[in-house]
C-alpha cells in the first residue's frame, strides 16, 4: 500500500494542528490544518499506525477528505482532477 509520510505535526492555533506530509506520488511537502490538538493527533496516529486501527475509527473527528490526506497526501481537489472525465 502506498501511503503518505507524515513529516511534521505542530500546533496551528487553539484546538487545531498543522500536519505536513509527503504524498506517496510526490517529493514535495504539503500541509493541512486539522481540528484537533497535537496530543490528540499523536494518540490517534499511534492507534492507526501502531495498533492497526482503521483510520476512520482512529480519527472519527476528521472528515473523509482529511483522512484521505493522511493516507495519500492528496486533497479532494487533486482526486477530482485525477479522476475527472473529459466531456
Amino acid at each position: 500500500m502506498f501511503n503518505a509520510t507524515v513529516r511534521y505535526v505542530r500546533p496551528a492555533g487553539e484546538n487545531s494542528v498543522e500536519v505536513t506530509v509527503i504524498p506517496f506520488m510526490a517529493k514535495t511537502e504539503k500541509f493541512m490544518v486539522m481540528p484537533m490538538t497535537e496530543s490528540d493527533f499523536l494518540e490517534c496516529y499511534r492507534m492507526w499506525k501502531d495498533d492497526g486501527m482503521l483510520i476512520q475509527h482512529a480519527f472519527p473527528m476528521l472528515n473523509e477528505d482529511q483522512r484521505e490526506f493522511l493516507l495519500s497526501g492528496m486533497t479532494a481537489d487533486e482526486w477530482d482532477n485525477l479522476f475527472k472525465e473529459d466531456v
